[in-house]
C-alpha cells in the first residue's frame, strides 16, 4: 500500500519502484493462494474473486451469518491497521 501511495504522490524513485514491483507481485500471488485455500476453508465458501479483500467484502455484505462474522473479524483484527483508510471493508 505504501508503494502505491508513494508512486501516486510521485515521491518514489525509479530504483525503488523497480525493486518494489517484484515484492508486490509475490504479495499478490500469495494473496490469491490464501484466498483459495485458507479463507475458503475458514468460511466454507469458494471464492469468485481474485483476492482476500474482495472475497471478504462480498462475505461481509451478503454471506451467511457465520461468514459475515469471520469476514468482519479478519478485517478488524488483521487488516484494518494496514489499510490507508483505517477500515478495510
Amino acid at each position: 500500500m505504501t508503494l502505491k501511495r508513494a508512486r501516486d504522490a510521485g515521491t518514489i524513485s525509479k530504483t525503488a519502484l523497480l525493486l518494489g514491483y517484484p515484492v508486490l507481485l509475490v504479495g499478490y500471488l500469495l494473496d490469491m493462494v490464501v484466498n483459495v485455500t485458507v479463507l475458503s476453508l475458514l468460511t466454507l465458501d469458494l471464492p469468485r474473486e481474485a483476492t482476500v479483500s474482495q472475497h471478504l467484502r462480498r462475505l461481509s455484505g451478503s454471506g451467511k451469518p457465520f461468514q459475515k462474522s469471520i469476514a468482519n473479524w479478519i478485517a478488524v483484527n488483521l487488516l484494518d491497521a494496514f489499510d490507508p483508510s483505517g477500515s478495510h471493508l
